[in-house]
């Protein structure tokens, strides 16, 4: 995602540089006749050129000081922005080699936003007729034409960035509205340290057993439970699970069945409904028939459409060890990513767990009807008047758990959001720059045009139609470019394919608007146009 969001700030900075090219070609227009009194004066084309790439020069030096210091101004913020999405956020600064790639930026944009003008010169300035010639109908086209060029490649870029962010944004709606089988409204949750309850095993599943009965007793509390991890914390084991007196199913791959230990009534604490048998109670101690609650994904594939209760499975062994009961089954709920697809996953009472799975971290889940985070110093009490030993830590609603869980999504989305808007902008910014300067140099062909009888909405079409030829051509090599890059994203989208038509069509009705209204001002000025004045004039 780095490398992605580095080829996005890349497109930035060509839209910035194209608009900069434009802008020094449009400077140009005006300035024909001085650069050629400098050739006739002895000027050299190589002179003119260094003069062209100096005043590049300045004027990107002067943007990097100011991006520099607006940089170290918010950097805290920057930091505390990216400490979701990259590792060691609180490292990132403005060291050397920042700025040394600033100061490679800065040779490299001014190289850029030169090229074009100084090309010009160079062709221009050949011959002693063309040194002291103004500027042309033939030189204004051809300048007009390589600015279209310009900002034809701007809407393609702008294009592309847009639909990397619709895609992005459609993954995170999708996301937010997929079903995550439990309720997690309402939820405190907060880890324990295991290693602090005792040993042996059965020393701490009764410490915890103690714990959750003083939890449950708490004012406004009304479940309480607990786990080796939490949902969507994807931290359940893999187990190879067996059912007895029958073949594996065709397909599945070693350890590709989840095993959690769970207490009783940490299914009720979560909101997961139970579809059949029962839950987990306090007679499924350690000395107790090994029993087990398998999800729906587990009982599909392992008993098809047959009765899942009483079935026996084994952890660890084959078939012929199978002597775990299956008492229950739950409804399918999100052990990792909302966007990933639910595994066969088989649950085991705590007490029975430990000796086999063992555990260094107890996951707890406790609902009440009021604010889950007024409840947490209660929480944190009660534990540390129990297990005192016991670190309790990474206190959270489990909201704000699921909240986390699309947290890179959401952030990719922000920062492609970002990127598209400023994309867009200087996209529509050098597209008015275009049509400013065909009405201002056109102002003489739209006064005889009403002279003759135009109508005023015929000039606006006219504008109106030279704005959207290049952005329709921008469109369509942007839509080559988005296919072609759309891999990239490929992985990283849920509910919505890399290709999807809505979203192209969306970004490209975008762009449409976009350059409609920075095409209204421009096309606006050609109407106020004064025919007799541009005729006496003439």
């Amino acid at each position: 995602m780095l490398l992605i969001a580095l080829g996005a700030v890349g497109c930035i900075l060509l839209l910035a540089c194209a608009n900069v090219a434009s802008l020094l070609i449009a400077r140009m227009t005006g300035r024909e006749r001085e650069l050629a009194m400098r050739t006739a004066l002895g000027a050299t084309t190589r002179r003119l050129a260094q003069w062209l790439v100096a005043e590049s020069l300045v004027l990107t030096v002067a943007a990097a000081a100011v991006s520099v210091m607006v940089l170290l101004g918010l950097m805290a913020g920057l930091r505390t922005l990216l400490a979701g999405a990259i590792p060691h956020a609180e490292a990132v600064g403005v060291d050397q080699s920042v700025l040394l790639f600033v100061a490679v930026s800065v040779l490299v944009t001014s190289a850029l936003c030169a090229a074009i003008p100084v090309a010009r010169v160079m062709r221009r300035h050949d011959s002693p007729g063309a040194r002291l010639s103004s500027s042309g109908a033939v030189g204004t086209a051809v300048r007009d034409s390589v600015r279209r060029v310009l900002v034809a490649a701007q809407v393609a870029a702008a294009l592309v960035l847009v639909v990397g962010a619709l895609l992005l944004v459609t993954t995170i709606w999708q996301l937010s509205g997929v079903g995550l089988g439990f309720n997690a409204t309402h939820v405190a949750t907060l880890k324990v340290s295991a290693l602090g309850l005792g040993n042996p095993a059965q020393v701490q599943t009764d410490k915890v057993t103690e714990i959750l009965r003083r939890l449950r007793s708490l004012p406004g509390v009304s479940a309480a439970g607990a786990s080796t991890s939490f949902p969507v914390s994807g931290h359940a084991f893999g187990f190879t699970v067996p059912v007895a007196g029958e073949p594996p199913p065709p397909g599945v791959a070693q350890d590709a069945t989840g095993v959690d230990a769970v207490s009783p009534g940490f299914f009720g604490a979560m909101g997961i409904q139970m579809i059949a048998g029962r839950d987990f109670e306090d007679r499924d101690g350690s000395s107790a028939p090994r029993v087990a609650v398998v999800n729906k994904s587990f009982a599909r594939l392992n008993f098809g459409g047959r009765d899942s209760l009483s079935r026996r499975v084994s952890l660890g062994g084959g078939p012929e060890d199978a002597n775990i009961a299956v008492v229950g089954v739950v409804d399918d709920f999100k052990d990792g990513n909302p966007g990933d697809d639910t595994k066969p996953t088989v649950y085991v009472p705590l007490p029975q767990a430990a000796p086999q799975l063992g555990f260094h971290t107890l996951a707890l889940a406790v609902r009440t009807p009021s604010d889950p985070r007024r409840l947490m110093p209660s929480l944190r009490r009660e534990i540390a008047g129990l297990a005192p030993q016991s670190a309790v830590y990474d206190l959270a609603t489990m909201e704000d758990r699921v909240a986390m869980t699309i947290a890179p999504q959401r952030q990719r989305a922000v920062v492609f959001g970002i990127f598209a808007v400023v994309a867009v902008i200087l996209a529509a910014v050098g597209l008015y720059g275009l049509l400013a300067s065909v009405v201002a140099q056109n102002r003489r062909e739209f006064g005889v045009r009403l002279a003759l009888g135009a109508t005023r909405r015929n000039l606006i079409g006219l504008v109106l139609r030279q704005g959207l030829a290049p952005t329709a051509v921008g469109i369509v090599v942007g839509f080559g470019v988005a296919l072609a890059c759309s891999r990239l994203l490929a992985d990283r989208l849920y509910g919505v394919t890399a290709l999807d038509p809505v979203t192209y069509l969306a970004a490209a009705a975008t762009m449409v608007v976009v350059s409609t209204a920075a095409s209204c001002v421009p096309a606006y000025r050609a109407t106020t146009v004064d025919p007799i004045r541009v005729l006496r004039t003439d």
